[in-house]
């Protein structure tokens, strides 16, 4: 479930953005699995596929504490942040990622793709 998305400065989105900064550009979704362009910042709840996260990408997640939850694996290009606790059936990853929460897999992880 997709609760808000807004873009932080990006100069070649530039253009789609509206007086409130608010990114108009759309977050992929095909099916169960959903992919997050880089540099976006973007809350969800649960995703029942796969999240593909673009590089420099910051994840919310609603509630208090804040959680998200994938019923698939997280794919992430690097260097992106989740500000919540995530629970995911896989994780990897190509570059840092920084976690401010709780991370549980039940399934694979790389550190590397």
């Amino acid at each position: 479930m997709l609760c808000s998305r807004e873009c932080r400065c990006c100069d070649e989105h530039s253009a789609l953005r509206n007086e409130k900064q608010s990114c108009i550009r759309s977050v992929e979704d095909n099916g169960d699995n959903m992919s997050v362009p880089a540099r976006s910042t973007i809350t969800l709840d649960v995703v029942n596929g796969d999240l593909t996260l673009g590089q420099d990408t910051i994840m919310k997640g609603p509630g208090n504490p804040q959680a998200i939850k994938v019923n698939g694996t997280i794919y992430c290009e690097g260097l992106d942040t989740f500000e919540c606790t995530v629970t995911s059936e896989g994780f990897a990853a190509e570059e840092k990622v920084t976690i401010h929460g709780n991370l549980h897999y039940s399934g694979r992880s790389a550190c590397c793709l």
